[in-house]
């Protein structure tokens, strides 16, 4: 894999495409462990509009199956998104997305054309430089195909520092076509939109959404992986997901080393300022 051609076309265009990034061996087993998750919530999920005839979805997945505990350090994306967004990028979000076979969609749920969070991707940066802050991945299971809606994705448009209108079809757009295993990923600031499903057979993805270490958002990983699954995570994908020490920078603080600081009691970290209860 050739890094610097993906973040010369990340830093051009808004967006790349990583063909194998999945080997035929994982794709099946994330399409399998999508299948389970889904049957698993269906219950719940048709009654609160999370699963509908047009559109499948399952929220903060990364704790909800075994296969998804390490999924996101996917080696070929995460070299990408790294010299993108530092080292230190973590995720934010990570979700399944199957838009159904019956050529409809659900408003507002990601078809009308948008930026992500455009309140730290595309506004401070209004009439100003593009910087990028955030970098979407999409895992294909399937084909992508202007016929069963791939994303579509309007090249350079995230250095325009624009929100665009999103009842608009503005012209030159691209469709994100890329064959099952390929990671299409995709500046969070590139205007873009979920295509609509003309084919015949649902069109199977999994979603990740990475920031910069620095940012803070709405999605506490602290809360949302369940306690019984922490422990099985490896070094690696805690640190992937947040699980790491973040002490305020007062000096007595500063003076303690990493295991210092891993060693105090709550206690000790009321007094410190950082207790975590």
């Amino acid at each position: 894999m050739n890094v610097e051609s993906h973040v010369a076309e990340l830093e051009r265009d808004g967006y790349t495409v990583i063909p194998n990034a999945l080997s035929p061996e994982e794709v099946r087993a994330t399409y399998q462990a999508v299948e389970e998750l889904l049957a698993a919530e269906e219950a719940i999920a048709r009654r609160t509009g999370t699963q509908s005839d047009n559109l499948l979805t399952a929220h903060t997945i990364v704790g909800k199956h075994p296969v998804f505990y390490e999924f996101f350090l996917n080696p070929p994306t995460m070299q990408i998104v790294r010299q993108m967004i530092g080292d230190e990028a973590l995720l934010y979000d990570a979700n399944i997305r199957i838009p159904m076979p019956t050529g409809a969609a659900n408003k507002r749920q990601g078809f009308q054309l948008h930026v992500d969070r455009e309140d730290y991707t595309v506004l401070p940066f209004v009439e100003g430089k593009h910087f990028p802050m955030a970098m979407n991945v999409t895992w294909c299971l399937v084909d992508f195909t202007i016929e069963n809606g791939a994303t579509l994705l309007w090249p350079g448009s995230h250095q325009s520092c624009r929100v665009p209108d999103p009842e608009s079809r503005p012209p030159g757009y691209v469709y994100a076509e890329a064959p099952a295993g390929s990671a299409v990923i995709w500046d969070a600031a590139i205007w873009h939109a979920s295509g609509i499903n003309h084919g015949d057979s649902p069109r199977y993805a999994v979603l990740a959404y990475y920031i910069r270490s620095w940012m803070r958002g709405k999605t506490d990983s602290l809360r949302f992986i369940p306690p019984d699954v922490r422990p099985i995570l490896s070094e690696e994908a805690r640190h992937l997901l947040g699980f790491r020490p973040a002490p305020p920078d007062y000096s007595d603080v500063k003076a303690l080393s990493p295991k210092q600081l891993a060693a105090l009691t709550v206690e000790e970290k009321k007094v410190l300022g950082f207790a975590i209860y």
